[in-house]
């Protein structure tokens, strides 16, 4: 189901509340849109069931997945996500996004808690916690990344990994991606040999 409150005017249309409820998503939402320019906020809680997003992400989702954002759009046309924060079961990150004209830029940091749920994909068990962090910006078919992912200690097989580091940094261009890769740690106080 789907309610709705607000005003519309010759100036602008006004979201106070605005709910949409069904099994698989529980939605609040509130916007102001000024008609003259476009201007745009929105504020958005979300809470929906992991298995209504893509197959690709659901394996470091809980049961559901808890969203927020404040998200604007000014007259320009710079359209800004700001206060991000998404949730699921050890999974938490937070950051900003935005887009104007062909560039992007993105800042995301998050952790988690319990990387047994990627024991599956990897083919293997493993145990422990990660951060991470990433940021980008530039056009949108080829933007500099940055990808960090630290760790106090991971096990792999039974093996223990303690203080690692991974970095990435480069360009996502389909066409010709390019990346330096770096990776530290260590297993039975002896420096990683990569």
């Amino acid at each position: 189901t789907a309610d709705l409150a607000g005003s519309v005017s010759k100036d602008e249309i006004v979201v106070d509340q605005g709910t949409l409820r069904s099994d698989a998503l529980n939605a609040s939402v509130t916007s102001r849109v000024t008609l003259a320019d476009l201007a745009m906020t929105l504020k958005m809680n979300a809470d929906a069931v992991s298995t209504a997003l893509p197959p690709q992400i659901r394996p470091v989702l809980g049961e559901r997945v808890t969203f927020s954002a404040t998200a604007t759009r000014d007259p320009q046309g710079l359209f800004a996500a700001n206060a991000l924060q998404l949730t699921s079961g050890s999974l938490s990150a937070s950051g900003t996004a935005s887009a104007t004209g062909t560039d992007i830029q993105a800042d995301i940091r998050g952790t988690l808690g319990d990387v047994s749920v990627l024991s599956p994909m990897v083919g293997v068990p493993v145990g422990g916690a990660v951060d991470f962090a990433l940021t980008a910006s530039g056009a949108r078919t080829a933007p500099d990344f940055a990808v960090s992912a630290d760790s106090d200690s991971l096990t792999a097989s039974g093996r223990t990994v303690k203080t690692i580091k991974l970095t990435a940094t480069g360009k996502a261009d389909i066409v010709n991606p390019a990346a330096d890769v770096a990776l530290t740690g260590s297993v039975d106080d002896q420096p990683l040999d990569l």
